[in-house]
């Protein structure tokens, strides 16, 4: 095997002149005193995110429990109790339009309770088809309350209460499921 050999061509030794070095010329790069469309755009997102983040930390803590998910002796007792004012409240407020027109329904209910046992929120989630049972059905909840504070081991957990139930309007009574 041959080595291989490098070589080049040319001057070898270049004379290099010393002088002092000259500044280098800035060029003028212009300064963003204002801030950019899209830079004013992200912060404003950014900001709103804040709050949105703030506002979900503060929402309340709801329990949604109906008859069947109750999942202790202390949320069906309390259930049991609610249901038992209603009813009672429901009976003695049955709406006389209902009795003189011999109206029957069923309705879904959702009552929201705070740890007060006070109503905060009251919606219909399946009509009865007849809407003056369905203002019936949300009258009651509110003639029935406050209702009784949480119990302490629900307290513990949740903020708020959310029942669910089934609103039985027949022959001038009422009964809930």
């Amino acid at each position: 095997m041959t080595p291989q050999i490098l070589t080049t061509k040319g001057e070898t030794f270049k004379r290099v002149e010393k002088t002092p070095e000259q500044p280098v010329e800035e060029e003028d790069v212009p300064v963003a005193d204002e801030r950019t469309d899209a830079t004013e755009e992200i912060a404003q997102l950014l900001a709103e995110m804040d709050e949105d983040e703030a506002r979900y930390a503060r929402r309340p803590r709801i329990h949604f429990i109906d008859a069947v998910s109750a999942k202790s002796a202390v949320e069906a007792e309390y259930i049991d109790a609610w249901v038992k004012k209603i009813e009672r409240i429901g009976n003695i407020n049955f709406p006389e339009e209902a009795i003189m027109r011999n109206l029957s329904g069923k309705l879904i209910l959702n009552a929201t309770l705070d740890h007060g046992g006070r109503v905060v929120d009251a919606q219909i989630s399946l009509s009865s088809g007849y809407d003056v049972l369905d203002k019936a059905a949300l009258r009651i909840i509110k003639l029935a309350g406050p209702y009784p504070a949480l119990p302490d081991e629900i307290r513990r957990k949740w903020d708020q209460l959310n029942i669910t139930r089934t609103w039985i309007f027949h022959s001038g009574t009422l009964n809930t499921q």
